[in-house]
């Protein structure tokens, strides 16, 4: 399976789910008011650190961080 998705998408199976899983994320902070812990939960995170951490490992931001920067920048351009 790693192959094909190597061969198809040019990265591992493992990093295509993660982006796969970044962008839902990223979708239900801008889309929902939900809560960061429901959110992670949701996706599979029992534990709301390891959710953070997973986010910040690849945003480079915590998911509150994303959000209230995506709210603001929207108030911006409106």
């Amino acid at each position: 399976m790693n192959q094909i998705t190597i061969d198809s998408y040019g990265k591992p199976a493992k990093q295509v789910i993660e982006d796969r899983v970044l962008l839902e994320i990223k979708r239900l902070l801008v889309h929902t008011e939900s809560t960061i812990k429901e959110i992670g939960h949701t996706l599979g995170f029992n534990d709301p650190t390891n959710f953070i951490k997973f986010f910040k490992k690849y945003a480079k931001v915590t998911p509150a961080e994303f959000r209230i920067s995506y709210k603001k920048n929207q108030l911006y351009y409106k």
